[in-house]
């Protein structure tokens, strides 16, 4: 074998074994029950936690009022892979996901798992948990977990800032629906009681 071919050789021995090191931490980064980092936005609303459940597990409304959650075609089910197209201030155009539901507890929490390309790379764990703080108080946290090898090499702190203004824009909105809803049911039931025949 000529140098040539034996430097070439051990360069591409070199590379597999680099690419396996790389994989093999990835791995452990994104099974750490620690994440990378995480996004978290919280919020009081002045509805049910019903009236919040209502809006947030209803995908096919949320081209009304969801200003990052954009689409989202698939059924809300645990096991169910759901195409997801969100949007954010910083980007040029949509992103399009295709996660899958992890959590569905109705009137408790909401949460998707998604990663890019394989397992270590990019992880998400994206999720809604709804506390109920009265009958017509309703807290919500907005969090998304980050684990693998990029997220903390891609996301600095401005990209981060970018994130969690999105998280809180959908939050805003949610409210303002959750809210509008419940005073709508409020209304027609007090019309009803003064219009019975309505």
């Amino acid at each position: 074998m000529s140098t040539v071919r034996k430097a070439v050789a051990g360069l591409a021995f070199a590379l597999v074994a680099l690419v396996c090191l790389i994989l093999i931490w990835g791995s452990r980064l994104a099974s750490s029950p620690e994440p990378v980092f995480t996004v978290e936005s919280d919020l009081e609303i002045e509805a049910p936690i019903e009236s919040v459940w209502r809006a947030l597990a209803n995908f096919e409304r949320y081209p009304e009022w969801n200003p990052y959650a954009i689409r989202v075609e698939g059924r809300a089910a645990v096991g169910e892979t759901i195409t997801l197209t969100i949007v954010q201030e910083d980007w040029e155009k949509p992103l399009t996901v295709r996660p899958e539901i992890v959590t569905f507890e109705i009137n408790r929490e909401l949460g998707w798992r998604g990663r890019l390309l394989f397992s270590g790379l990019h992880e998400t764990h994206h999720f809604f948990q709804l506390e109920e703080r009265g009958p017509n108080r309703t807290r919500l946290h907005h969090a998304e977990e980050f684990r693998g090898l990029l997220p903390g090499w891609i996301h600095g702190p401005e990209a981060r800032r970018h994130i969690k203004n999105a998280f809180r824009a959908m939050n805003e909105a949610l409210k303002r629906r959750a809210e509008r809803v419940d005073q709508d049911i409020a209304d027609r039931g007090w019309s009803r009681l003064r219009n019975p025949r309505s």
